[in-house]
């Protein structure tokens, strides 16, 4: 299981360019979806977006290290097992099945 993931928060700030060929996803500004980030005329908001935001990014940065240092985990078992002649998915020393259909990172 995933340490905390917030997709939607992450993938909302994602909007689907399709005048684009092929369509491409584009990462929108930090004031499309907390209108109040920039504006200086209302510090109050301001300030409260801003935090909203802080707290989002350092969500999105501990999620991201955690699912990189998972796969990275991930990559360096397969690594070891292929390099000693075994199924990565621990069962055999040689897989009935290659590539072995137990592993997900293919």
């Amino acid at each position: 299981m995933i340490y905390n993931v917030q997709f939607h928060e992450f993938f909302s700030r994602y909007e689907e360019d399709e005048n684009a060929r092929p369509p491409v996803m584009v990462l929108q500004p930090i004031s499309s979806r907390l209108p109040n980030f920039l504006n200086k005329l209302i510090p109050a908001q301001q300030e409260e977006d801003q935090r909203k935001w802080w707290e989002i990014m350092c969500n999105l940065q501990e999620n991201l290290r955690y699912i990189s240092t998972y796969l990275f985990k991930v990559l360096i078992n397969e690594m070891i097992a292929i390099m000693s002649n075994k199924c990565p998915c621990s069962r055999s020393t040689k897989c009935p099945t290659r590539p072995c259909k137990t592993t997900t990172f293919r």
